[in-house]
């Protein structure tokens, strides 16, 4: 029987899904640190590679400067996720040398190393000419091909999954437009419930004026697939209205104190990473998110309608210029 071929629509919806779920892979990438990136390497290359075994530290023993290995190749990796990247720079080097020169020593004698991976998480700032240069002195004192492995190496290969593994990998839904169609009350409730009690230190003061909703989008620079998700929760968002008319009016500016504070540390940390405006529309959503419900669809598509009635006012992200 042959296999139906998607329709236009199911192929669209996919790649949306996929664009969408980069963002958020990215952003666990530039969130990840130290063991909690070994955590994301480890996940990605074991659904990647039925032959890849990680390497926990053991007793005294430890992991012998081994991360991981694919067995059929003899490809072994040690992973490094320091805080800040471009501050470990000749770190990230000795340590490439060091840590080859003790895997080598110990695993050598009952594995045959035969190529040699420097996992680096270099939060999609590339390899830098120390690592390079560390990486080639063991290739030519040994005699194995050595090479860098970065952010954008594991990206590749959680992406070569299908998407029910990759949704696996992320713990997280992937938004679609056309289920954000009629808002649960209850679940607006939660959200905001979630976000009145996070930590949001120093509220920023000030009212800012709402501008034309699609010239908002266009100067915040968000992907076209972002800002259908604006858009559509946009048309619901009366139902947040609906919530505080019954509330104070502290009420609401609390919340939006609140959101503005996330959207500013969310915005500070894109700015000092390099990353694009949709990473900071993919950071605020999942801070909206009650830990324990953010597989909850209810839950994800409210707190886009939430995030819509704080965007049409300009209380989250940027208000376009009035010359502009």
């Amino acid at each position: 029987m042959t296999k139906k071929s998607p329709s236009r629509d199911e192929v669209r919806q996919n790649r949306r899904e996929r664009f969408f779920a980069r963002q958020i892979f990215e952003l666990r990438v530039r969130r990840a640190k130290g063991e909690a990136f070994q955590e994301l390497f480890n996940a990605v290359l074991q659904l990647r590679y039925p032959d890849f075994i990680p390497m926990r530290p053991y007793g005294d023993v430890g992991d012998r400067k081994n991360d991981g290995y694919l067995r059929n190749s003899g490809t072994f990796f040690q992973v490094y996720a320091p805080r800040d990247p471009t501050k470990s720079i000749a770190q990230a080097a000795k340590k490439a040398q060091d840590d080859f020169a003790g895997l080598y020593s110990h695993w050598n004698t009952t594995h045959t190393v035969r190529a040699y991976r420097f996992a680096f998480n270099d939060e999609y700032g590339g390899s830098v000419v120390p690592i390079e240069d560390a990486l080639a002195a063991i290739s030519q004192a040994n005699s194995i091909p050595t090479q860098v492995f970065l952010a954008k190496d594991l990206e590749t290969e959680a992406f070569e999954l299908p998407m029910d593994k990759l949704e696996r990998i992320l713990d997280t839904l992937l938004p679609d437009p056309g289920e954000i169609a009629d808002a649960d009350y209850d679940a607006v409730r939660a959200v905001i419930s979630h976000v009145m009690h996070s930590d949001a230190p120093n509220p920023r003061a000030g009212k800012l004026l709402a501008p034309d909703f699609t010239t908002k989008l266009q100067f915040n620079a968000l992907s076209e697939y972002n800002a259908d998700l604006l858009r559509v929760a946009a048309r619901q968002s009366d139902v947040v209205g609906n919530f505080f008319s019954n509330r104070s009016g502290t009420h609401r500016q609390d919340l939006r104190d609140h959101l503005a504070e996330i959207y500013a540390h969310a915005r500070q940390r894109a700015q000092k990473s390099r990353a694009t405006a949709d990473i900071v529309f993919v950071d605020i959503l999942e801070a909206m998110q009650p830990p324990s419900r953010k597989n909850d669809r209810q839950i994800q598509n409210a707190a886009l309608i939430v995030m819509a009635y704080y965007f049409e006012a300009c209380d989250i992200f940027e208000a376009p210029d009035a010359s502009t």
